[in-house]
């Protein structure tokens, strides 16, 4: 760039449809003449930061947010589009950076829930191609069953400053025993195999560790530390009796009870139900391990 001419901030207030928006404009100035120079991209640029106020103040989709939604669907531009009942090429202009209308965000918004999706895409399914209405259905029905999987409540956890150490599959058992009682749950050998799998799945998932090191393996009635079962048959389908307590880091600990807080709703039945949905007990065979690698690849993708 010549010397002579420099870029410059300066604050601006303009109005942007019903707002008044005051932001910081740049501007290219010949400093000699001190006359400003027309730079395309520094208009393009300008009117980005301007739009960008603007969909923040009316909590409007960033063209970021457009974009997510979109790829989430593994959808062109064209196809989202017109599931939406938009132009074609409404999104394309959008996420280049032109400001939406109030009502096609509010379109846009409604199509991030993956049940709204599918009820726009049977409205709207004669406007795309056969193949992009079955790709689409195929990916909003496996979305939707990960939705339905994703049952822990308060996610995300927020690990960073909490210790976690995998132990022993017993220790976790006696600590799950404890809070059992203290939530007032009833603990069958059942109900205790599918939650064991359920706190592996997320210690792995937010901690990148196993909640203990003991295998788990894939069973009729879904996944199994046969270990536990040897110990706790007796049960029967009756309660497990508390233990002895005892601690464990508090990492591991928050998620046992977070675990049980959430999955503990369901029956022993429901649960058992839940497991024979998901890839890691369906990718194995009977009796086979289901390796730690396999859980936690599917519970990122159920904890995206």
């Amino acid at each position: 760039m010549d010397k002579k001419i420099i870029v410059l901030v300066r604050e601006k207030k303009v109005k942007v449809r019903d707002l008044f928006i005051t932001f910081n404009e740049k501007v290219k100035v010949n400093t000699e003449t001190n006359e400003e120079i027309y730079d395309r991209n520094i208009e393009i640029e300008n009117t980005t930061t301007l739009y960008d106020i603007y969909r923040s103040e009316k909590k409007m989709n960033s063209t970021k947010d457009i974009v997510a939604i979109r790829e989430k669907y593994g959808l062109n531009q064209s196809d989202y589009s017109l599931i939406l009942g938009l132009g074609k090429v409404t999104i394309h202009r959008y996420e280049n950076g032109m400001l939406q209308t109030e009502a096609n965000d509010s379109i846009i918004t409604l199509s991030k829930d993956v049940k709204n999706m599918k009820k726009l895409l049977e409205i709207n399914w004669d406007k795309i191609s056969e193949e992009t209405y079955k790709l689409l259905y195929e990916r909003l029905t496996n979305l939707e069953l990960l939705e339905n999987h994703r049952i822990l409540k308060n996610t995300p956890l927020y690990t960073e400053k909490k210790s976690f150490e995998t132990v022993c599959v017993f220790d976790v058992v006696k600590k799950l025993l404890w809070i059992c009682d203290e939530l007032q749950l009833e603990i069958t050998p059942l109900f205790l195999q599918k939650i064991l799998y359920f706190i592996q799945g997320v210690s792995l998932r937010f901690y990148n560790k196993p909640a203990f090191l003991e295998k788990i393996v894939n069973w009729t009635y879904g996944p199994v530390i046969e270990d536990v079962y040897h110990k706790y048959k007796i049960y029967d389908r009756c309660n497990i009796s508390k233990e002895e307590n005892i601690s464990l880091t508090e990492g591991l600990e928050e998620i046992i009870f977070k675990v049980l807080e959430s999955y503990g709703e369901f029956s022993p039945n429901k649960l058992v139900s839940l497991t024979h949905e998901e890839d890691p007990w369906l990718d194995t065979t009977q009796n086979e391990e289901i390796t730690k690698e396999a859980i936690l690849k599917y519970f990122k993708k159920v904890y995206n």
